[in-house]
This record gives structure tokens, sequence and C-alpha cells, in this order.
């Protein structure tokens, strides 16, 4: 990953903000940090708030920088009712202008689960992320 860091930092960014994020409880975030660098590598401005972020941060970061698309990971099932909780209390603030996408290995396992918790898509890998946010930031559905 750190091999395409001078790329990522060589490539303009014009086609949005993406702010990546955990599930409350998530410790695994390496997924995550590697869709927010593809996301930069593909033209976007990326935030990576990683694991173990308080709820009320992210949402104070959220408002702040109103990104275009939020992803939520959650590796493990445990996890998706505070993915589920999340994007509620995102949806509270910023209503429907933010696209969420839900990932992590749940999501792959049942792929209808992001329409459950209430996300605007989901993916299997991190190239799908990006094309799921860019979908819908065009105004296509996923």
């Amino acid at each position: 990953m750190s091999l395409l860091y001078r790329r990522i930092c060589e490539t303009p960014k014009t086609r949005g903000t993406f702010t990546g994020v955990c599930a409350d409880g998530e410790l695994h975030e390496v997924g995550i940090r590697m869709v927010c660098d593809l996301f930069e590598l593909r033209g976007w401005q990326s935030f990576y708030l990683g694991s173990s972020m308080p709820s009320a941060e992210v949402l104070r970061f959220i408002e702040e920088k109103r990104p275009d698309v939020i992803g939520i990971s959650a590796i493990y099932e445990a996890n998706v009712e505070s993915a589920r909780q999340l994007i509620a209390q995102i949806r509270s603030i910023v209503a429907s202008r933010v696209r969420i996408l839900a990932g992590g290995r749940p999501f792959v396992r049942y792929p209808e689960l992001w329409l459950e918790i209430g996300a605007d898509g989901s993916a299997a890998d991190a190239a799908g992320s990006v094309e799921a946010a860019e979908k819908l930031t065009s105004g296509s559905s996923t």
C-alpha cells in the first residue's frame, strides 16, 4: 500500500469527497484504509477516520466536512447493528444529501443487508466501492 502513496499524492482530487470509518466496535481497519487509498488514487479527496472513533466525533467530522460519500466498514456481523445506528445518526444531521456505502464480510455474505440497515449501496471490494460511489453521485442507482 505504501508504494502507491506517491501516485496517490500526485493524483488531482477532482471527483468528490469520501470519508471512511469503521462501525463502532470494529477494530479491523485495514480494509477501510485500502478503500480510502483507492478513492484517492481515483481522484477523490478522502478522509480516513479508522476504528475506535466515538460516534459523536464521527458525526462532528461529517457535519464539518460534508463529504459526498461515507463508507462504513463492519467485518464482523456483531458490528452491523453499530453500522445501522451510525447511519441513522448521520441521516439525522445531513439528511439524504450524503450517500452512504456499507461494506465488509457481512455485506458480501448477505448481499441485501445494506438495504436493511439504511445504506445507499455496498460493494464486494474496494474497486467496487469507488464504482458504487461514482454511480451514486452521478444520479445512477447501485
